[in-house]
């Protein structure tokens, strides 16, 4: 039995909070044992409980979860001097747990809990491996290099960016099938108006003001789609940014055709409610969970062409990309599936063989697995 202690600073729940959650409830728990370390309250705190795994409460300052390492290092002497003090009293709690719990390894999944558990770490021979699920590189992740076991990147792009490689292994995120949709995926059209979705956080490098640009210009000629966004800001917050972007479809003719529906937990039965997944992200995603997400469900995504994006869709033939911040790009694209919609068929059955054969959650967890026995 290999005893794993899992840690992710974040309390809320975006998409590394999810591939987390359902990497845990995969596991075969008859060879790996796991238990959570959680920084505070939260969504992700609840989402937890729900799996009946053991879980320790770290409750760490609500300030020091939203400001990332390498900005803090950037600002001040003070605000330098607090991010330390922080930083070694959440290790410091950490290194509790691992007295008592005696782990294996410490299995990471943000570049702020692997800082802390590094520092948790030092001096022991237990095992760090630090799951990187962001485009960001600097001083802190050399650090982590240099310590720790093992680093699993995302994607192909995130890896580009380390120096050294001999730590690095790629395994894309997998993605769970909910029970219900196992199995052919109907791909015959619904009927009625298409239904587009913008699914994410409503920050700026996420895109939701192209989507909603593009929803405003393709509304001038098509009456027959209806645009959604799903998501808000509490992860990170851009202030006023959620409240433009609602008021500027408020004072549209087109209000009552772009709906606002904040953040949803069941996002699986908000996809099958859609036709079409847009991924408008001006700044590269690391890997793009919601395209796979999309793509499971038999729907038709469109997507910037930058990050880990391109090693999952093949333009044209099971999604279709578009110049990242370019609205003009992404209105030609939809205009382009809402007027073919009826004969993208082959597109929506070749997106779900592309996880099927590539980002199953059964794939991703023996992968993982492997690893563990073989530290």
């Amino acid at each position: 039995m290999i005893k794993v202690l899992y840690f992710g600073h974040q309390n809320d729940i975006g998409g590394g909070e999810r591939s987390l959650l359902q990497l845990i409830g995969n596991l075969n728990q008859k060879e790996i044992m796991p238990i959570v370390i959680v920084s505070r309250e939260g969504h992700f705190l609840d989402e937890i409980k729900k799996l009946n795994i053991k879980y320790y409460n770290l409750n760490l300052q609500e300030e020091f979860i939203k400001e990332t390492a390498a900005n803090a290092f950037e600002k001040g002497i003070i605000q330098k001097i607090i991010l330390i003090k922080n930083l070694l009293s959440a290790s410091k709690k950490l290194k509790k747990i691992i007295e008592l719990e005696k782990p294996q390894i410490v299995h990471t999944n943000t570049l702020k809990s692997a800082l802390i558990t590094t520092i948790a770490l030092f001096g022991t021979k237990i095992k760090h491996i630090y799951h990187d699920r962001t485009f960001t590189y600097n001083f802190v992740n050399k650090l982590i290099y240099r310590f720790a076991s093992k680093i699993i990147v995302i994607s192909e792009y995130v890896g580009s960016k380390y120096e050294k490689k001999d730590k690095l292994v790629r395994i894309y995120n997998g993605v769970e099938s909910p029970e219900h949709y196992d199995g052919e995926i109907n791909v015959k059209n619904r009927g009625g108006n298409l239904k587009i979705a913008f699914i994410g956080r409503l920050i700026p490098w996420k895109g939701p003001q192209l989507f909603v640009e593009s929803a405003l210009e393709i509304l001038k000629f098509r009456k027959d789609v209806d645009f959604y966004l799903i998501g808000d800001d509490s992860i990170e917050k851009k202030e006023g940014f959620r409240e433009q972007l609602i008021e500027k479809v408020m004072y549209s003719e087109y209000a009552d055709k772009i709906n606002f529906w904040g953040f949803k937990k069941d996002i699986y039965n908000i996809i099958n409610q859609m036709d079409i997944i847009v991924v408008p992200s001006i700044e590269p995603e690391p890997f793009g969970r919601i395209v796979v997400e999309g793509m499971m469900m038999g729907k038709i995504v469109i997507a910037s062409n930058i990050g880990g994006i391109p090693e999952i869709i093949k333009n044209g033939e099971n999604g279709f990309l578009f110049e990242a911040g370019n609205a003009t790009e992404l209105t030609k694209g939809l205009k382009l599936i809402i007027d073919n919609y009826d004969k993208l068929r082959n597109v929506r059955k070749n997106a779900i063989r592309t996880y099927r054969e590539k980002f199953t959650i059964t794939n991703h967890v023996k992968n993982i697995e492997l690893i563990y026995k073989e530290l």
